[in-house]
Order: C-alpha cells, then structure tokens, then sequence
C-alpha cells in the first residue's frame, strides 16, 4: 500500500506541477523574458519521506510536503500584469487539475454500484482511489502555495490583491482541511 501511495503522489504532484510550471514557462517566452527550466530529482525525496509520514502517521490519503521549484525567472523582469498571468495560469492549474480529480468519481463511484464482475469493479475502485488522490494532491499543493512561504502563487497573490489571496485562502482551507 505505501509504494502505490508512493506512486500515486509522486505521479500526482509530477503531473499538476508539471503541467503548472510549462505553461508558465510557455507564457514566459511569449513575452520574451527569460526562464530557466530545471527538473531536479528532488521531489523524489520529499514523496518518499512524505509517504513515510502519511503511513507512520496513519494519514489517508497521504500528504506530500512542498513542491520542488523547477521554472527559475528574475521577478524584476516582470511587469504588474505578467505576474497577474503567472498566477492566473497556476493556480486555473491546480483548481482544473483538482476538477478533474473529483468530478470523474461520480461515475466510478456509480458504476461501482452496479452488479459487474469483481475485477472490473476492482479496477473502477482504483481508477477512483487515484483521481482523489489527484484531487487531494492538487488542493494540498495550492493550499501550500497560497501560504506563501515560497516564491510562489501565494506570494505574488499577496503583492498584487491580498484580498483575493486571502479569500482564496480560506477557501482553499477550507477544501484542504476537509479533504
């Protein structure tokens, strides 16, 4: 069980910050500024020392600490807009990566429900139990990334609207902690 959390997070994390950190690169270059994209192999220590938390703790379905900083860009090179953007395109992101974490297991949870043979609704029952741990992992890392402590989403939130930031917050806590 703790390696296919393991892997669950791991892919999880890997593909919304990802996914997140492209796009930005992708808008970076659109405008001309440069940015530097460097995947460390860090975020597999923070997965394997996360799950050995979540499973010695008994926590389901399991928390994934910090995300590793892989786009690097000078902040100064960027206007009040830009910075705008790079938050828009983060935290649409986690919020479209947690929607399709969720809304999915409506229906496995429904065809779960029907009368099918044992290993398809095994299948359906993991297809599940990855797309919550998607959901879960895309409303923990924005949680994480709204707190500011990094470089972040939370950080220019904070600079350009602080009372988006902090409904966005609350509201994020509120999923997170429900979650």
């Amino acid at each position: 069980q703790g390696l296919i959390l393991l892997g669950s997070l791991t892919f999880s994390s890997g593909i919304i910050g990802f996914l997140g950190d492209i796009l930005q690169w992708r808008a970076l270059r659109k405008w001309g500024v440069p940015a530097e994209y460097r995947p460390g192999v860090s975020s597999v220590f923070v997965s394997l020392i996360s799950v050995a938390f979540s499973r010695t703790a008994n926590l389901l379905p399991g928390l994934m600490f910090g995300s590793p900083d892989v786009l690097q860009v000078d902040d100064t090179r960027l206007n009040d807009g830009q910075n705008r953007s790079l938050v828009r395109i983060g935290s649409a992101t986690y919020l479209i990566m947690a929607a399709i974490g969720w809304f999915p297991t409506i229906i496995t949870n429904l065809i779960q429900r029907l009368l099918l043979p044992e290993s398809i609704l095994e299948l359906f029952g993991a297809l599940e139990a990855f797309l919550l741990v998607l959901f879960a992992v895309a409303i923990e890392g924005l949680f994480l990334e709204l707190l500011a402590i990094s470089d972040g989403i939370g950080s220019r939130m904070i600079n350009s609207n602080r009372l988006v930031w902090a409904v966005g917050l609350v509201g994020c806590t509120f999923f997170f902690l429900h979650t």
